[in-house]
């Protein structure tokens, strides 16, 4: 349970207490950011509006897709307690790809 979060800071420092195999990333490469492809992979729309979702789980060290996993999400307003989950799967495009 997240209880008392109040960062994407915490977050990644709560991930590393519990022992957890994830690694957070606030962000994307300014490349992958500017890369159409890319981006569009990485954005959803939630109730009419588009977000580019850059916060993400890593899973498994890249190098092989079949041998990592990325779940991207977005925290939705700070006392809704909703995330909105856009992928869980193989790495996305990256502006290397």
């Amino acid at each position: 349970m997240l209880v008392g979060l109040r960062s994407e800071t915490s977050l990644d420092g709560w991930l590393k207490q519990k022992n957890c195999p994830f690694e957070f990333a606030t962000n994307e490469s300014e490349g992958t950011r500017k890369e159409p492809g890319a981006k569009k992979q990485r954005t959803v729309t939630y109730e009419g509006t588009e977000l580019f979702l850059r916060k993400h789980l890593k899973i498994g060290k890249c190098g092989d897709a079949n041998e990592c996993c990325r779940i991207y999400f977005e925290i939705l307003g700070c006392g809704s307690g909703k995330i909105l989950i856009g992928h869980v799967g193989r790495h996305l495009k990256t502006a290397q790809d």
